[in-house]
């Protein structure tokens, strides 16, 4: 009669036509596990182009974050301003004139001007673009642009604003109606 051993368990085996499953197969799964599983490396080419279109998402996140925010405070007062205009509050939306635009339209005047803009439009706006303007040796500017549905078409309003001592004012506006 014969002996083996099993090395990975210590256990001999008769020489037998049976095979001990519970001793011989974990020894054999065991061989496996020694060699740990190879993982597929990623190319560098693809690494790199991943970092590249990471890295230009986040620069264009950026600009329009820093856009947003230079226009914000001209958009807020532009906003507030479309908004007593439509609520036919014109005492209100005058008080955001500058001292230039105070100079041309008296508050009695544009009173009448709202008084007759609300009566056509919409109570809605829609922006529809806006900019700002910061050459040197002079106050910074904006233009913002709004859609307002009226009774006779839909009408393009621009809103001009000018900084008076770091605070947006309205210059002027316009409108033109697209039947």
């Amino acid at each position: 009669m014969r002996v083996d051993v099993c090395t990975s368990k210590g256990v001999s085996m008769e020489d037998t036509n049976k095979v001990d499953t519970e001793t011989v197969a974990p020894a054999e799964k065991a061989a496996d596990v020694s060699q740990p599983p190879k993982k597929k490396k990623m190319a560098l080419w693809l690494k790199i182009l991943i970092g590249v279109v990471i890295g230009i998402i986040i620069f264009v996140a950026l600009i329009i974050m820093l856009v947003f925010s230079a226009t914000s405070g001209a958009v807020t007062v532009s906003d507030k301003f479309m908004n007593d205009i439509l609520a036919n509050q014109g005492s209100s939306a005058y008080q955001m004139f500058s001292s230039e635009a105070k100079k041309t339209v008296t508050e009695s005047d544009f009173n009448a001007i709202v008084s007759r803009m609300s009566s056509v439009l919409d109570e809605t706006a829609t922006q529809t673009s806006r900019e700002i303007n910061t050459n040197t040796g002079s106050d910074p500017t904006a233009k913002v642009a709004y859609e307002v549905k009226g009774s006779d078409g839909t009408y393009t309003i621009t809103i001009n604003l000018v900084q008076e001592n770091d605070e947006w004012k309205i210059l002027n506006f316009d409108s033109s109606v697209n039947k």
